[in-house]
């Protein structure tokens, strides 16, 4: 049962909002509907049950009822990063991790902080009734427990969070804010450069399936997790037609690897991800965490070791946006020396 009636009814009722969130190259627009609670009073709404101003938004991802949301959201709050709106034009008023996101994405580092103000995680209803908003885009991990709260502040959209990859998200985030177009043209050219990487090194190499990479997680604790291709830079690497482990059966597995395991990881490339430190030192924790794990007599066992062909990448290859995918493309293809003839549309 969503309780935010009257918080739509009076935003629709005044017809202004507080400046801040506004999409920047974009018409603003979104793409939702109304829960139960919303769909009383008809004499207020149009024939989706929405009040005028808002349309009704469903999709197959959303978790729980369809909801009404504003046709023109101008204060946004969300739930992951605000770097995954950045395709979108769309700058929020509230949002989560805001140093670590302009550490991982310093080249809109300025664009992150500007009008943004940290909600906490778990979010924080308090201060989010503070900023008003006039959307919620939440993922079901970080709304579940606290959704009547979440619901009584304003329109929550709430992501199904459960085995989605990046475009999952993408796509829905799209279609929310009405650019669900925009959405399907940037992936577009995803795969796009996916294709000019693969072949390159499908002439250069024969069939560039005969390159095993291995893309493994490294938590604060010395742990290891081998990544199947749910996770964003593995999809990238599938895509592309890299060889995965043969132990990876599950596109969402996150295997542990113990020292007993170790040749799992074994093949030609192995990215070692790292996810370690306070918000401004993602890069020199794991770095750091990374030459010492290296030390290891273990890891000389591995031809991928004797090749120094193991390399280290930071917290922004953890994330699963459409920024990371880019990023991972470049990376790949500046590794193996291949030009791209379509550039990186976020750079």
């Amino acid at each position: 049962m969503n309780k935010y009636l009257l918080t739509v009814l009076a935003a629709g009722m005044l017809g202004a909002f507080s400046p801040g969130l506004f999409a920047r190259g974009s018409d603003g627009r979104t793409d939702e509907g109304p829960s139960e609670v919303n769909q009383k009073n008809a004499g207020d709404t149009g024939e989706d049950g929405c009040p005028e101003g808002f349309r009704l938004f469903d999709h197959d991802l959303l978790a729980g009822d369809p909801v009404c949301v504003p046709e023109n959201p101008r204060r946004v709050a969300s739930l992951p990063y605000t770097s995954y709106f950045y395709p979108f034009g769309v700058n929020l008023v509230g949002a989560w991790g805001l140093e670590r996101d302009a550490d991982n994405y310093p080249f809109i580092a300025d664009w992150i902080f500007e009008g943004t103000t940290d909600i906490g995680w778990p979010p924080n209803p308090e201060v989010l009734i503070e900023l008003g908003p006039d959307l919620m885009i939440f993922n079901s991990r970080h709304a579940s427990d606290i959704r009547d709260e979440l619901e009584a502040v304003g329109p929550l959209v709430v992501f199904e969070s459960g085995r989605t990859t990046w475009q999952d998200m993408h796509r829905f985030n799209g279609a929310v804010l009405g650019q669900a177009e925009l959405a399907e043209a940037q992936i577009e050219t995803y795969e796009k450069r996916v294709r000019e990487v693969r072949n390159v090194l499908n002439e250069r190499l024969g069939d560039v399936g005969g390159t095993a990479i291995s893309v493994v997680h490294m938590t604060g604790s010395g742990g290891l997790y081998l990544l199947g291709e749910g996770f964003a830079p593995v999809s990238v690497v599938n895509d592309i037609g890299f060889r995965l482990p043969d132990s990876i059966d599950k596109p969402f597995d996150r295997m542990n690897i113990s020292e007993e395991k170790i040749n799992e990881v074994d093949g030609d490339v192995l990215f070692v991800l790292g996810s370690v430190g306070g918000p401004k030192a993602q890069r020199a924790e794991g770095n750091r965490l990374f030459n010492e794990m290296m030390e290891k007599p273990i890891w000389r066992t591995l031809d991928v070791f004797r090749n120094d062909a193991i390399y280290f990448k930071s917290d922004y290859w953890l994330k699963s946006n459409i920024l990371t995918a880019h990023m991972v493309i470049d990376e790949l293809a500046e590794m193996f020396g291949v030009e791209m003839e379509t550039p990186n549309p976020f750079l």
